[in-house]
């Protein structure tokens, strides 16, 4: 739980936007709304106001909370208690299912509900002090995680259980276990690990790379294979100890590389070089994403860039309470970037009969240009 200044920080956030969209006042329904408002989850709805107030409406006994017995009364029991509403109001509709949405329309029949907003979204861009230090504090836990790495491998591990021993180790140092995503359908559990052949394999989810899992229900990451010689193993795994997540991803291997995995790594460091120079200069971000592209291309690299037989068209993106929020650094996005945004950068290709290459960091947009806030060693570590 954070303090009431830090609260009113975010509720001032959000109010100035509401403003800006001349909406009078949003209705908070997703849980990491509510975590992000109140600094908990809670059984009920938050409002904020376009003034800069908040009122929290639970169905329990809550310290700060207002009691209500149906939805229909939100509005009216935040009236009662002093909050300036209008009939033009907003969900968080973009954290919604359709029949919550639907519902919860039903109850407001006689107010203009104003539809994609993306008021969260655009508020939570930016973070607050205390929201860098939460991220800086997961980050620092991530880094002792993949400092031990080497000492969990055995000769003759599978993928998933080199992944197991990882994550036990991660939730041992206070690891939420729980890796949260923006849309519905983005599932994964704490990060992934792709050894070898894998990295090419294809997922249905928008991440960077894929790879097939150990089951249909949940295509993503590592597939029960044995870790085969002269290939790689990345390790993508998100720190997460208070609800705000670091990113991360290191490069392993076993045996003997190709010389085009070496150069691959040195294209991925060259990327992560050039994109933190465009970081100082306050670039937009389809920058980062062009640049990041160009020297794929000049190295001959473009058909294994973020993939081979299906690649992201993105180059980072931003994270805090969900591990892909705003910006996205992709071609799409001439977003500027900000003083206070925090992205994850991951520049990696997959080649074929070798595995995944590059490496990810999670980095602050300050006044002086930028801090990385994953610190572990990104050189490439022979396990073997």
């Amino acid at each position: 739980m954070f303090t009431k200044i830090e609260q009113q920080q975010r509720t001032l956030k959000v109010a100035n936007l509401l403003q800006k969209q001349n909406i009078s006042a949003v209705i908070i329904c997703s849980n990491v709304n509510l975590l992000y408002v109140f600094g908990e989850i809670f059984n009920g709805y938050g409002i904020i106001t376009a003034t800069g107030k908040n009122i929290l409406l639970t169905k329990s006994e809550i310290k700060n909370a207002v009691y209500f017995n149906k939805p229909k009364e939100i509005i009216e029991i935040a009236r009662e208690n002093g909050l300036e509403i209008d009939n033009t109001i907003c969900f968080d509709d973009e954290f919604m299912t359709a029949s919550d949405y639907l519902f919860l329309s039903s109850c407001f029949k006689d107010y203009i509900i104003s539809t994609n907003t993306k008021i969260f979204r655009l508020a939570r861009m930016i973070k607050t002090d205390f929201e860098v230090e939460q991220i800086l504090f997961s980050a620092k836990t991530n880094d002792r995680v993949y400092k031990e790495i080497p000492n969990f491998y055995k000769k003759h591990m599978t993928d998933i259980e080199l992944q197991v021993a990882i994550e036990s180790y991660s939730r041992s140092l206070g690891h939420l276990g729980i890796f949260r995503t923006f849309g519905g359908k983005m599932e994964c559990f704490m990060g992934s690990l792709l050894a070898g052949d894998n990295a090419s394999s294809p997922s249905p989810f928008d991440f960077a790379l894929g790879g097939k899992g150990s089951s249909v229900s949940l295509p993503i990451g590592a597939s029960g294979n044995e870790i085969l010689p002269n290939q790689t193993i990345m390790v993508d795994l998100s720190g997460n100890v208070n609800g705000y997540l670091s990113d991360m991803s290191r490069t392993f291997y076993i045996g003997t590389l190709p010389n085009i995995a070496y150069k691959a790594y040195e294209v991925s460091e060259e990327i992560h070089h050039k994109c933190c120079e465009l970081m100082e200069k306050k670039a937009p971000c389809s920058e980062l994403w062009n640049v990041s592209l160009e020297i794929a291309e000049k190295n001959n690299l473009t058909k294994y860039f973020m993939g081979n037989k299906k690649q992201a068209k993105f180059v980072g993106h931003g994270l805090g309470l969900e591990i892909n929020e705003l910006p996205v650094l992709t071609a799409k996005d001439t977003t500027l970037l900000q003083n206070g945004m925090v992205i994850a950068l991951e520049p990696k290709f997959a080649i074929p009969g070798v595995g995944a290459i590059g490496n990810e960091d999670t980095y602050l947009i300050c006044k002086s240009g930028y801090i990385r806030l994953t610190a572990a060693s990104r050189e490439l570590i022979k396990l073997d």
